[in-house]
Formats: C-alpha cells, sequence, structure tokens
C-alpha cells in the first residue's frame, strides 16, 4: 500500500461530527447516520456560508497528497476543496445523484519548504440541497 495513514480525525464519521468544524454562518442541519456499519455524513443545506464542515492539518510541502471520499449530492457542490494560500479542488459546480467515489491526487507547493497549516472542506455547497459523504479519506503517497 502506498498510501500513508488517514490523515483525518474521524474520517469515517465513526465518532459524529468530533475533529470537524461546523461553520455557524451556514443555515445547514448537519448529522452522521448509520446505514449498516457505514458512518454516513449527510447535510441538508439552506443557505449562508457554503463551507458547511471544515478540518484544518498541516501538510508538508512538496508532498503528494491523495484526497478521496464517496458522495451523493442533489446540489451542485466544490467537491474536495482545500485552501492554503489559495483554493484547490478536484471539480467544481457538478451534482452527483448517484454515490460516486472520487479521487484527487495533488502536489504541494514548495511553501518556503516549511509545513503549511491547511483547511479541507470536502464539500462545499454551490446551492440549496442535501449532500452525503463517506469513506473521507487525505494520505500522503508514499512514492518508495
Amino acid at each position: 500500500d502506498r498510501l500513508g495513514p488517514n490523515l483525518f480525525q474521524n474520517g469515517s464519521f465513526a465518532e459524529g461530527l468530533q475533529g470537524w468544524g461546523i461553520h455557524p454562518d451556514a443555515d445547514a442541519t448537519s448529522s452522521v447516520v448509520s446505514i449498516g456499519p457505514e458512518r454516513i455524513w449527510n447535510v441538508k443545506y439552506r443557505k449562508g456560508n457554503w463551507t458547511v464542515i471544515a478540518q484544518d492539518l498541516s501538510v508538508k510541502p512538496d508532498t503528494v497528497y491523495v484526497y478521496e471520499a464517496v458522495v451523493k449530492s442533489t446540489a451542485p457542490v466544490v467537491a474536495l476543496y482545500w485552501q492554503s494560500e489559495i483554493g484547490r479542488f478536484h471539480e467544481i459546480d457538478k451534482a452527483y445523484p448517484e454515490w460516486t467515489r472520487l479521487r484527487y491526487v495533488f502536489l504541494t507547493p514548495h511553501w518556503n519548504g516549511e509545513p503549511m497549516r491547511t483547511s479541507f472542506n470536502p464539500l462545499l455547497m454551490k446551492g440549496a440541497g442535501e449532500a452525503s459523504i463517506k469513506d473521507l479519506r487525505l494520505a500522503e503517497f508514499k512514492t518508495r
């Protein structure tokens, strides 16, 4: 396996929303539901700040990471968003009516050779609707 451990605290949502920040200006109902053994984060978004949930992590410069999740949404979203000095994302303005596995592989900038504190927002809501995430993961890709 060339992927390191999951860097997200509670990326499986097994502990509810522990480790995830909820944006106070998002008019949304956010919860974790169980379907069999799976834990799924679900949001019913009405309006306001499109961030909904986020987690801040320190990532290394000049490093390849794999950011992935299985998503479903009725509204268009910005998928697998992360922001350090600028915002970056996998896809934008797309809805996922069926469960869809997304994988975003990226190389972090050099940033003066120092790690950078970075905000990860798995989905940014672009309009009213519902979205769900399961199997959320961020891992360093091991080149050797």
